[in-house]
Order: structure tokens, then sequence, then C-alpha cells
């Protein structure tokens, strides 16, 4: 038999496996677990209501080219069987590279894509969110003190703002202050179109060699000796 580690982090007792590795269609995009930012509520929701709860949010991106039927897909927190689960309603879509925002409450204004409340509470100092399309956990994230055990273990911690991939379906999460939380919009805070990232290895620039320089054997002159006359003392006389 052949075995390998379960896709999802809990198992799948009395489900179908799935397999770790397998490229996720939708990703958890962004999260808002704590919209308070020292007595500052923000309102993400944009109903003009802010409140700790209902500004809550879980952004989700589909990162393939074709929509997605999200009809009977759950959102979880780390203890389902609490109830704290939200499930699409029947007939919900998320469009090709585009988003679906489920809120904790309220009534979501202005963000022009499919937006959904019911979003289960969040706690503050840690908590898990899982996205599961009904035979398999998609996507997850942890952070805080909850961080471990997800297939996205975040320990960096965003109150008042969000978690949000650095680009859409980007692998790596950044922390973002209130105004820089997108909710509903690109992550590219650049503003530039969103691509789906790809990793190029950077190759190693090669040293140049600098030449060696080699010596030239200077030649230093050998002295001619001064000759001395000899006088001829054949052609000396005495007088």
């Amino acid at each position: 038999a052949n075995w390998s580690s379960s896709f999802a982090s809990r198992g799948t007792p009395g489900e179908t496996n799935g397999v770790k590795g397998d490229a996720p269609t939708v990703v958890i995009n962004e999260c808002s677990y704590d919209p308070n930012e020292f007595g500052t509520i923000h309102d993400y929701n944009g109903d003009g209501v802010p409140d700790e709860a209902a500004d809550e949010f879980v952004e989700l991106y589909n990162v393939t080219d074709n929509p997605i039927d999200l009809s009977g897909w759950t959102l979880d927190d780390d203890n389902p069987a609490n109830g704290n689960t939200f499930t699409f309603p029947e007939g919900a879509e998320i469009a090709a590279r585009s988003y679906v925002v489920v809120f904790g409450g309220g009534s979501p204004t202005g963000l022009g894509i499919p937006t959904f409340t019911g979003l289960p509470r969040l706690g503050n100092a840690g908590d898990q969110v899982r996205l599961n399309d009904g035979t398999r956990e998609v996507d997850s994230i942890g952070f805080e003190d909850a961080a471990m055990g997800t297939l996205n273990n975040l320990t960096i911690s965003a109150n008042g703002g969000s978690l949000a991939r650095i680009l859409d379906g980007d692998p790596e999460f950044e922390s973002r202050p209130f105004d820089q939380v997108t909710a509903g919009l690109s992550n590219n805070l650049d503003g530039g179109p969103t691509e789906t990232p790809t990793w190029t290895e950077t190759p190693t620039d090669t040293p140049t060699a600098t030449p060696t320089p080699t010596n030239t054997a200077t030649h230093t002159p050998t002295a001619s000796p001064t000759v001395t006359p000899t006088p001829n003392l054949a052609i000396w006389r005495l007088h």
C-alpha cells in the first residue's frame, strides 16, 4: 500500500482523501480577524456601521481562468463541531481571477463582487480558518496562538488590519495596516494587473577572473668598466 500525509491537517475520516500538494483552485487571499485598532473599529464591509464582529472578513480568490461553483463549500474556524461554519448557498459562484468576501455580518456595500455574511467569529488572540469544498480541505490559515496545523501557519499578527497574500494567490502572507486592507480588491498594492506568481531561480553570478599580471624581467644594465689608458713610455724623454 502507498501512504502519504493527508492534505487536511485534521485528516479526512469518513471522507475522500485529498492529495497533499494538489494545486488549490480557490485560496484564502485575505483575512481581517480583528478590525478594532486601539479602540477604532474599521468599517470594512462599508455599511457605515463599524462593528467588531460584523467587519471581520475572509476574502477568497479564484486562481484559475474559469468560474467555480461554490455551492455547498464551507468556511469554518478551528472548531466546526461547535457549529461555527458558514456554508455557501446554492448558486454561489466565484468568477475567474476574481473574489468573494464573507463578512461577519452587517450589510456589505459597494464592493462590486459577491459578498456574504455569517462568517464564524474569529478569535483575536489566535484562530484558524478552513475552506472545504465538500470533499477536501482546499485551503486553511492559522494565526497567532493557533498558527500551527494548517496549510498556512502564520506567526504574524494583524490587529486592526489584515493578513493578506502579498499578491493574489501568492504563497506568502504579510501583515497589512488598515489603510492597505483590500477586501474584494487586488492585493497588488502597486496597482498593476494581478498575475499568478512564478518563481524563477536566480542565477548565481559567476565571478569574473581577474588576470594575474605576468612578471616581466627587468634588465639592469651592466656597467661597462672604465679603461684607464696605459702611458706609452716609449715616447717619453728625459730632459
